[in-house]
């Protein structure tokens, strides 16, 4: 049996992760996050902790991933697993 685990973010629906031997499953492209902390896009501008983006690539085996982000600001940064958390499945 798979564990869920149920996410929020504001005023958005709930949604259900599967947890995989008591972990979230791996992020895949297209799953939305959430960042914990400010980072830096490619163009040097600040994302601010709390913003919300689409996982677009993943590197190095999961541990990095190209994030595209349009609200507060319009950005795509390359993020590390440790700094994100998921809010939400792609849905097939």
């Amino acid at each position: 049996m798979t564990e869920q685990l149920s996410v929020n973010i504001g005023d958005a629906q709930d949604r259900t992760l599967p947890l995989r031997a008591g972990r979230i499953a791996p992020l895949q492209d297209l799953d939305r996050i959430r960042v914990l902390t400010d980072v830096e896009d490619e163009q040097g501008r600040i994302v601010p902790a709390g913003s919300v983006g689409t996982v677009v690539v993943s590197w190095a085996g999961g541990r990095a991933f190209e994030i595209d982000f349009t609200d507060p600001v319009e950005a795509t940064a390359s993020v590390e697993r440790d700094v994100i958390e998921p809010v939400g499945r792609r849905v097939d």
